[in-house]
């Protein structure tokens, strides 16, 4: 089963892991592979401490997706939200209605 989560900074190193794992798949994303652990570390905490709405699912307490919406000035709604689930974890993902990679 897949549980959805706000991030935490636990959460930042299985993140990184999938997000590079993902990027390197060159399938969904336009980067090639992750931004270093302490850039995406530090990228994290910084959305955190603003209350950025950043989340993950999460499988056995392992990041397999990743969504955020984040905060725009000028404004009044936060936005979109873009969630992304990790293609090689989406038989994880089948815990999810509708989940697709």
């Amino acid at each position: 089963m897949i549980e959805i989560a706000p991030i935490v900074p636990a959460h930042i190193d299985s993140f990184h892991h999938t997000l590079d794992t993902m990027a390197r798949e060159r399938r969904y994303l336009a980067m090639l592979e992750a931004p270093p652990l302490e850039n995406l570390r530090s990228f994290v905490q910084d959305n955190i401490s603003q209350g950025h709405a950043q989340f993950t699912a999460l499988s056995d307490n392992e990041v397999v997706g990743s969504g955020a919406m984040p905060r725009r000035r000028g404004f009044r709604s936060i936005g979109m939200s873009a969630w992304v689930f990790f293609g090689h974890v989406a038989d994880r993902a089948s815990g999810v209605d509708g989940a697709t990679t």
